[in-house]
């Protein structure tokens, strides 16, 4: 049997679907999805999770060129252990899955937090916001700067767009020098 979720957001808990039989699940577009640790065990290995095309875009380094800082799409979260007794490819799929979800939720609320500041008037001519990085920012960019897999070029292009556009040290540094600062710094 299939199951096709047409909720707006959902959490799914751990157990959530253990020795279940079914045939197909089907996440429905733009929906905010929360996927619990062990939410998926020993379950049918020939079942299948569509999941919004987002994921893929994510894993396929295509989100940031097919989403703009105005206009993304909600980003499912899926726990690096939300699959247990599964096969190892499809374990390391969703765990790398995990972790880009999080360096790009990062980015996204940066983003909007840019869009929801008061403007500060530099000059006449000059209407820009500005941050400066903070230590929760630092410690993110480590753990980007240390990711084991492949790094999409979308998301190295988002964070250094970002902070060409709006960190108070990082914007007076080319673009194509931000990369290197940041691999320094963390």
């Amino acid at each position: 049997s299939n199951l096709d979720i047409h909720s707006k957001s959902i959490i799914i808990r751990a157990n959530t679907f253990r020795s279940v039989n079914l045939k197909e699940i089907t996440f429905r577009e733009n929906c905010n999805i929360n996927v619990e640790k062990h939410a998926f065990t020993r379950w049918e290995t020939s079942s299948l999770v569509k999941w919004p095309n987002v994921v893929q875009l994510i894993v396929d380094g295509k989100f940031g060129d097919k989403t703009s800082p105005n206009n993304r799409s909600p980003i499912p979260i899926i726990h690096e252990n939300a699959f247990l007794g599964y096969p190892v490819k499809s374990i390391q799929h969703y765990k790398q899955y995990s972790y880009l979800c999080q360096f790009w939720s990062w980015i996204v609320n940066r983003e909007a937090k840019h869009h929801t500041k008061k403007r500060v008037h530099l000059s006449s001519s000059q209407h820009n916001m500005f941050d400066c990085l903070c230590k929760a920012d630092i410690e993110m960019l480590g753990r980007i700067c240390n990711f084991d897999a492949w790094l999409p070029k979308d998301l190295i292009d988002a964070i250094v767009n970002d902070f060409h556009s709006h960190d108070c040290v990082m914007r007076k540094i080319p673009k194509d020098i931000i990369w290197k600062v940041v691999e320094y710094i963390s």
